[in-house]
């Protein structure tokens, strides 16, 4: 389900789409780059962690303005998604792949 024909800010964009993906799956904002990210400027950038259950599966760092933006017209609309998808798309094929070993593993077991 792709939901870019609203005016959502990429925060709201990637949120509800990874929920759509799967109910385990949460996004968190964190004002502290932490030590992976050394160029994070705490005054201009979020780190985004992209969640399953509580464990962190992809993080990130984006602009604190281009996070919160509502996107108001069909430019900044493109832009967003843009970035947004990609991310999602990679999100997917992480689950993807996971429930293949499972499945297989499964297999494998019985």
């Amino acid at each position: 389900m792709k939901l870019g024909k609203s005016n959502l800010s990429y925060k709201e964009y990637l949120t509800q789409n990874i929920k759509v993906l799967n109910n385990n799956l949460s996004v968190r904002t964190y004002k502290r780059g932490g030590p992976l990210f050394e160029s994070f400027d705490r005054e201009r950038d979020y780190r985004i962690s992209i969640q399953w259950k509580k464990d962190p599966i992809y993080q990130f760092v984006v602009d604190k303005s281009f996070w919160n933006q509502r996107n108001s017209n069909n430019a900044d609309r493109t832009w967003m998604v843009c970035h947004a998808d990609p991310t999602i798309e990679m999100v997917r094929k992480t689950i993807d792949e996971a429930k293949k070993k499972y499945i297989e593993g499964m297999k494998k077991s019985a």
